[in-house]
């Protein structure tokens, strides 16, 4: 897994472990919720592997709300697609712009 880089919401500089290398903020937090968002994108990726389409929708919805990212939004237009919600779709791809 690369290593994840976040930005100091303090003093703008970017970092890959805490505290942040300028201004000594501490980013353990931040880079907590990064790595278990990142967790449950994988866990919904898995379940849709394995045809869990429910569970991957729940994955993704919870990586959504821990971090906004187009991956996310992405797996749940998948698990959407599985579960022929298409109004959920619908939702979901205005999310991944």
């Amino acid at each position: 897994m690369p290593s994840l880089e976040l930005t100091c919401p303090s003093c703008g500089k970017v970092n890959t472990a805490a505290p942040c290398l300028r201004c000594g903020c501490d980013l353990a937090p931040l880079f907590a919720i990064r790595r278990e968002a990142e967790g449950a994108l994988g866990s919904a990726a898995e379940h849709l592997r394995r045809g869990a389409a429910h569970e991957a929708l729940a994955d993704a919805e919870r990586s959504w709300n821990l971090r906004h990212s187009a991956k996310a939004a992405r797996v749940a237009c998948l698990a959407s697609v599985a579960l022929r919600d298409f109004a959920a779709l619908a939702e979901w791809r205005s999310r991944d712009r």
